[in-house]
């Protein structure tokens, strides 16, 4: 299943043949070419899949951005006003949406957004064991860790291994704070079904 059905399909068409684990950005700009950030590099979008130059590209117009953007907002900008407010917004199932455009205001606070000119959708991944550096200073009694890195480094991923790491492996109850809805999204195949699978418990707020 393609991780957001939302985008249109003469985008997902063409990517029906990729590893979807190696998908991690999808990059639209209003009248530019699709570009895919995918298995550590950059490609354009085209008609038979993923190229390094621009080969008959995929592109979308500044009107299929803004029908895109009420899509992930479930057709209310205004009910997203708060999360808006971020530059993004988080599906359901931990896909997050970074939006750019022109802030819609009532004067005091950000309501909505309008003539959207770019939208990237950066696609979660699993990857189980990749805490294991972090998790062997655990083990030595550090219990205080900032995770810090440039965006797209894998913050959310490495939290979310941690967390069932500890869980597992050293049968504590983990509480997981994630307002954004990102690293064990409730809506995901897999997601808070699959954390009460193992011998453990999660409270998540």
């Amino acid at each position: 299943k393609f991780p957001c059905d939302l985008i249109p399909l003469k985008i997902r068409a063409p990517l029906g043949g990729v590893d979807r684990n190696l998908l991690n950005e999808i990059r639209l700009r209003a009248g530019r070419a699709v570009k895919i950030s995918y298995g550590g590099g950059n490609y354009y979008l085209g008609a038979r899949g993923l190229s390094p130059v621009k080969d008959n590209p995929v592109t979308v117009t500044a009107e299929e951005l803004g029908e895109l953007v009420l899509d992930f907002c479930e057709r209310s900008v205004y009910a997203y006003a708060d999360k808006l407010q971020c530059g993004f917004v988080t599906l359901k199932n931990g896909v997050r949406v970074g939006i750019c455009g022109e802030c819609v205001t009532d004067g005091e606070k950000i309501t909505g957004v309008k003539n959207v000119s770019s939208v990237n959708v950066r696609i979660p991944h699993a990857v189980k064991g990749c805490s294991e550096p972090v998790l062997s200073k655990y083990i030595r009694g550090v219990e205080n860790t900032l995770i810090v890195s440039p965006p797209g480094a894998g913050k959310t991923t490495m939290a979310r291994d941690l967390a069932e790491s500890i869980s597992e492996r050293f049968s504590k109850n983990v509480l997981v704070c994630d307002e954004r809805n990102e690293i064990f999204p409730a809506y995901e195949r897999g997601g808070l079904d699959r954390l009460h699978q193992v011998r453990r418990q999660k409270i998540r707020l």
